[in-house]
């Protein structure tokens, strides 16, 4: 009987995070140029070099969108507050609702960005909806000739996206990490017993990203329900971060 309730309420929380109907977000940003993000300010890229950025946008929700805002600021960090550069809103008129294919995500290009100086510059990229049920995934967030040493004290750092969450393959976790540190990546139960410890490694200051394959720590796949994904670094005190992952069958 316990196993029965405990199935039901798996299947209740899968289904109520499933059934937002207005749900879109920016799940990954890209450079046509081919340009890598999260250099250090030590290789800048030469003022005058050009970024034409394209956006990759997803409905989550269970209804089709129209008239979705796509945007994308660019800001000089190195500025007190954060200096405005450059900004761009394009529409997009219609996205599918959510689906196993991919026609519920659709890439939106921006015109061309210059970069006007070596200073550290920020790309956040976002959707507005006029009704959005789940705000945390409407934002995608990167960074070039970052300025390692003022990190700590600039931008937040930590997860940047999970996707697709939730997911029944793989899932692709993108973070952040002030400078050059030990990172440990841990995946717990909503008991927090630790499944599997993903990444414990020295990793340089930028961005990184990896792929989770839904194993556990004795190689075997994890069942169906919430987890919960956290950051630690070794050399930033008292800090850590916390990311909600759903696993469906």
């Amino acid at each position: 009987m316990r196993h029965l309730i405990a199935a039901i309420a798996i299947i209740f929380l899968l289904a109520s995070c499933t059934v937002l109907s207005h749900d879109v977000g920016v799940v990954d940003l890209v450079s046509e140029e081919g340009h890598a993000w999260g250099n250090p300010w030590t290789d800048p890229y030469p003022v005058g070099t050009e970024f034409t950025c394209v956006a990759a946008v997803k409905n989550f929700g269970s209804e089709p969108q129209h008239d979705v805002q796509v945007s994308l600021e660019i800001y000089d960090v190195t500025m007190e507050p954060d200096s405005l550069v450059w900004q761009d809103t394009q529409l997009v008129e219609g996205l599918e609702k959510r689906n196993i294919g991919k026609s519920d995500q659709i890439e939106v290009k921006f015109p061309v960005f210059t970069v006007p100086s070596e200073d550290w510059l920020r790309f956040d990229c976002r959707t507005e909806l006029e009704v959005d049920e789940d705000l945390e995934n409407d934002k995608y967030t990167t960074n070039i000739n970052m300025a390692v040493a003022e990190i700590v004290d600039g931008p937040p750092f930590g997860f940047e996206t999970i996707y697709p969450n939730p997911t029944r393959d793989s899932v692709r976790i993108t973070y952040v990490i002030p400078h050059s540190t030990c990172v440990k990546l841990t995946v717990t139960d909503i008991q927090e017993v630790i499944i599997a410890t993903p990444v414990n490694e020295e990793l340089a200051a930028g961005r990184h990203s990896f792929f989770w394959n839904l194993m556990d720590k004795q190689g075997r796949r994890v069942s169906a329900g919430y987890y919960i994904v956290r950051m630690e670094l070794e050399e930033v005190e008292d800090y850590s971060s916390e990311r909600k992952i759903v696993i469906m069958d």
